[in-house]
């Protein structure tokens, strides 16, 4: 499995914790929902976009400062990770998450082999033939 931590302090002196209101089918969240854990990433290496339980606090100097650890990957999963930012606010709702994740609206995602990607209207992009 692929887990990534966030830990980070928020405003208020907790952690970042990830939004557990929505999950896809390949994500488990555990340590405080501080860790994303992707299911069965040997077989299907998807299905695990986590979104942070709240805003990134502003630095002093007007900046976001957070981190990232990724403790294990797997040899199935090609390129790298992404990591994004959104504007969009968590919500337990059907079109939360997007059919793939660079299409998530008001984002911005880089990884994938030094790919960038990203979105400006508030909608997820649909994918699909017309």
């Amino acid at each position: 499995a692929e887990e990534a931590s966030s830990g980070s302090l928020g405003s208020d002196g907790d952690s970042l914790a990830f939004f557990t209101g929505r999950l896809q089918d390949h994500c488990l969240l555990s340590h405080g929902c501080r860790t994303a854990t992707r299911r069965e990433a040997e077989v299907l290496p998807t299905g695990c976009l986590v979104f942070s339980d709240r805003p990134l606090p502003q630095c002093p100097d007007g900046g976001l400062h957070f981190a990232v650890r990724v403790t294990t990957v797997t040899a199935s999963f090609q390129g790298l990770p992404l990591l994004g930012f959104t504007r969009r606010r968590p919500r337990d709702d059907a079109g939360l998450h997007p059919q793939v994740s660079t299409c998530l609206g008001e984002s911005v995602f880089v990884g994938k082999q030094c790919q960038a990607f990203a979105r400006d209207k508030p909608e997820n992009f649909p994918i699909g033939f017309k």
